[in-house]
């Protein structure tokens, strides 16, 4: 039998403020099935639920069902990798995404990966995306997509010993290649933060000087210490 959206609230596992924002506790999923809240719902927050769930082959089109679905909220997910957040993929209208209280929410390049893999995202933790932070996670990424897609990634313990002595020869030479371009990024960023600093520098000092030019020929102008401009000067 088929929920109702007011059965699905009085379940106590499901939620809802102003029927745009669910709130989703433990395996509550059929909320996802709803109708209503397909047409309404902007945000969804996922909490004590797996990851793998939510993301598997039955779930992951039923969010896609959303039509206005632009922001998600993780909390207590057992997310651990970058490959499971990379199935959000086929969510291209999310504009914000929030992880917490999971493993991978530690990972120190987590906003960079977001912001390669989702060119959409404007905010990550509620934390507006800086053009910058674009650019780097570019350069960090560029050559982990070749990673994250290596036939021989996981090879099963069992598999042959030389063949998964080259796949993870592949991995950490992709890694070094994606490290070296993000520290190149990084420090051709920096010159050109340098760069412009210096002009700026230099133009401020040329319009100062202007500025004590100007001021000093009026100054010294003969005309210049008249009543009028002299009350002037006393009360500047």
């Amino acid at each position: 039998m088929k929920k109702t959206k007011n059965s699905l609230l009085r379940s106590k596992r499901v939620e809802a403020k102003e029927s745009t924002i669910l709130y989703i506790y433990g395996n509550a999923l059929e909320v996802l099935d709803n109708t209503e809240f397909q047409k309404s719902v902007t945000q969804i927050s996922f909490q004590y639920i797996s990851f793998d769930i939510i993301a598997n082959h039955s779930n992951l089109p039923k969010l896609m069902r959303f039509q206005k679905l632009s922001k998600l909220h993780f909390a207590h997910n057992y997310m651990n990798s970058f490959l499971q957040l990379s199935r959000l993929e086929k969510l291209p209208s999310i504009a914000e995404l929030a992880i917490e209280h999971n493993a991978i929410a530690k990972a120190s390049f987590l906003k960079f990966f977001i912001l390669y893999r989702f060119s959409n995202v404007v905010a990550i933790n509620s934390e507006p995306v800086k053009e910058i932070d674009r650019c780097l996670s570019r350069s960090l990424f560029l050559h982990f997509d070749h990673m994250l897609h290596a036939p021989k990634m996981h090879l099963p313990q069992t598999a042959d010993k030389e063949e998964s002595g080259k796949a993870r020869a592949v991995v950490k030479s992709n890694i070094m290649k994606a490290i070296q371009e993000f520290w190149s990024g990084l420090e051709s960023a920096a010159s050109r933060i340098e760069e412009k600093l210096e002009g700026w520098m230099k133009e401020w000092d040329k319009k100062a000087e202007r500025m004590v030019e100007e001021n000093l020929g009026e100054v010294t102008r003969e005309n210049y210490l008249t009543e009028g401009n002299m009350k002037r000067v006393a009360n500047a």
